[in-house]
């Protein structure tokens, strides 16, 4: 009995340990991160106290200051700002959820004050202004002209242009190495996210960063071999078309091109290998063609052949725009009776410069802020006043009447955004049976859906569908915003749905004919869950590309009056919602009832996913990462403990 006691004790001795040592190291956890955060809190403090500095500075001199000191306090003044909101940033990734609140009071506090020492330089530099009255006179801007930062993702065939461009963009800077640093890490996408680590933002080494980035990606083995592996695989094409020679050919000259940038130069027998994978690539009646200009045992040279193809590429380009402006009324996919057409505010106006947000100060559009997303229309409104931003694009420098986005509501067309739209009808949280539109009482919104294709006269089938939910409960799909490609090349921003269960890809009717894209004939039924067939007649060829990642991809969809009934099927309330921040959601208006122009089916659907998942509590749907950005996915059941916070 003494050795079982005795036994017993140790083992209930080791186990105090353990626990006792876990609770060790996370209160080691705890305090370094506190540490930090007072560390990166001092940091702050240090930026702010030079925008006063060069506040006293001004009030000392006044109106004596020359333009020179001006334009030297405005720069000075613009590095303030930045320091102190990469620190900022900083922190508010480390601290609890209690303590945001707290850090962002700070944030509006810094605003004010960075906003009156702003002010008085203006006034000086006004003040000097107004008596020379000559034809002559130095503007002095607010703030440097931004450029567009370029972005790295990691593969290593990129690494050489993104490298070139942004030490081209650094060395015309005067930043600080915190900033140039901030830049940097901000600059990495994709795989490369993430890649440096936190002492070194910490310490503020940029040039320790750099370094690291050179020491990994500059691996010419690697590079060489990707070029060569994408010249190994060009994609053939299937016909004689301009958009397929044009691809092959820009595939082709890019890889070449890279491989000459590092020294590896086209010459006898790899020319004639590039060559000879170029022609195997080609269509019948292009290779036909292009073996015709050769004499019989003529070697072709890459030069030549490259100058061939883009001649090529001119003809079918010419005799495909006419085809089209020729071709009758019939061959064309006919718009859908709708008259209301889905328009994205995804674009930019050419004032902004920046993708900061006003709302909050985030990596972001106006109109992706999740904090602004949560807020009531009324508050939303209200924010927009506030900030001074057009209606219709949330951007600043312009009203509505002056803006030039093409955009407008989806939901009533007007020119407001659709965030600021007011529902004459909305459903009230505790009597949704009683707002519900009437038309949802009396028939079950099912939607037609392509789940399966049918080859004449028989197939396969699927089974997924759309339809009205319980009316303490809304499920989302995954929307998101893209854009696509029209015939001229022209970007346009279309609403697209992700299902992984449809085994086709479709397009609504009206988009098809408003990108005006070559059409092929088909003889296609799709069978929905219904049992529904539709005879499907045309398909085109689209371009779809994110519109904050590098994804793209060339998408056969077949030509439907109606993709799916709106989405979601009824308005939603998130007002209330929890969204983690600094995440940049693929549909802004997920929770708004709209058109979805572009199904994105199982063969692409994969291709567009990502790893990561994000759940908002019990009763809520979860975040889901993609190409497009994070969606919003699964059930949400009013009236949940997460909601009423």
């Amino acid at each position: 009995m003494s050795v079982v006691s005795s036994a017993a004790s140790t083992k209930s001795g080791k186990s105090a340990k353990s626990v006792k040592s876990a609770k060790s190291a996370k209160n080691k956890e705890e305090e370094e991160v506190a540490n930090k955060v007072k560390l990166l809190v001092r940091k702050r403090g240090q930026a702010m106290a030079k925008v006063t500095n060069t506040k006293k500075t001004v009030d000392t001199i006044g109106n004596d200051l020359t333009p020179a000191q001006l334009l030297v306090f405005q720069k000075q003044l613009n590095n303030y700002y930045s320091e102190w909101h990469f620190f900022h940033d900083q922190i508010l990734d480390l601290v609890d959820d209690e303590q945001v609140q707290d850090h962002m009071d700070n944030c509006n506090k810094f605003e004010e004050h960075y906003a009156v020492v702003l002010t008085v330089l203006e006034t000086v530099s006004l003040a000097q202004a107004a008596p020379a009255r000559q034809e002559e006179k130095v503007v002095f801007q607010q703030q440097p002209l931004k450029v567009p930062m370029p972005s790295f993702d990691g593969k290593y065939e990129n690494w050489p242009k993104f490298k070139s461009m942004f030490l081209d963009l650094m060395s015309r800077s005067r930043d600080s190495d915190a900033i140039k640093l901030y830049h940097l890490d901000k600059a990495l996408v994709g795989s490369a996210a993430g890649f440096i680590d936190a002492k070194t933002i910490n310490d503020n080494n940029y040039e320790h960063a750099w370094n690291m980035l050179e020491e990994q990606y500059e691996n010419l083995r690697i590079i060489v071999d990707t070029h060569i592996r994408g010249l190994l695989s060009l994609k053939k094409m299937t016909k004689e078309s301009y958009k397929e020679l044009k691809e092959l050919l820009d595939e082709c000259t890019r890889h070449v091109a890279n491989l000459e940038y590092h020294g590896q130069e086209l010459t006898g027998v790899s020319e004639l290998m590039v060559v000879n994978l170029l022609s195997e690539a080609l269509d019948k009646g292009t290779r036909k063609n292009w073996e015709s200009t050769l004499a019989r045992g003529e070697l072709p040279t890459y030069e030549d052949t490259v100058a061939y193809l883009k001649a090529q590429c001119n003809v079918l380009e010419r005799c495909e725009a006419a085809s089209a402006s020729t071709k009758s009324p019939q061959t064309k996919p006919t718009a859908a009776p709708k008259t209301t057409s889905y328009k994205s505010h995804a674009a930019t106006t050419a004032e902004k410069t920046s993708t900061q947000c006003d709302f909050c100060a985030g990596d972001h559009i106006n109109f992706s802020c999740p904090d602004f997303a949560k807020l009531s229309t009324n508050q939303r409104t209200e924010k927009v006043k506030a900030h001074r931003l057009c209606f219709n694009c949330l951007q600043k420098g312009h009203s509505a009447k002056e803006c030039r986005s093409k955009n407008s509501c989806r939901k009533c067309e007007k020119r407001h955004h659709t965030l600021l739209h007011f529902e004459n009808a909305q459903p009230a949280r505790s009597s949704h049976a009683q707002s519900a539109p009437k038309q949802e009482e009396s028939k079950p919104n099912v939607s037609p859906k392509p789940e399966s294709v049918e080859p004449l006269p028989s197939g396969s089938s699927a089974t997924s569908c759309v339809c009205n939910q319980p009316q303490d409960s809304q499920v989302f799909l995954m929307t998101a915003i893209a854009q696509v490609v029209d015939n001229s090349g022209v970007e346009h921003q279309c609403r697209i749905l992700l299902d992984c269960a449809s085994q086709v890809s479709t397009i609504r009717a009206g988009l098809a004919a408003k990108l005006d894209l070559p059409t092929r004939s088909v003889n296609t039924v799709v069978v929905g869950v219904n049992g529904k067939r539709s005879n499907i007649t045309h398909e085109v060829s689209v371009s779809l590309q994110s519109m904050y990642d590098n994804f793209r991809a060339t998408v056969d969809c077949l030509v439907m009056e109606e993709v799916t009934s709106n989405l979601p099927t009824v308005l939603e309330d998130v007002s209330s919602w929890e969204l983690p921040s600094g995440i940049q959601l693929a549909d802004p208006s997920f929770f708004v009832p709209g058109e979805v122009d572009l199904l994105l089916g199982a063969k692409h659907f994969w291709s567009a996913m990502k790893s990561g998942k994000r759940k908002l509590g019990p009763g809520f749907p979860e975040l889901r990462e993609t190409q497009f950005g994070w969606v919003v996915v699964g059930l949400a059941r009013r009236g949940s403990p997460l909601s009423k916070r």
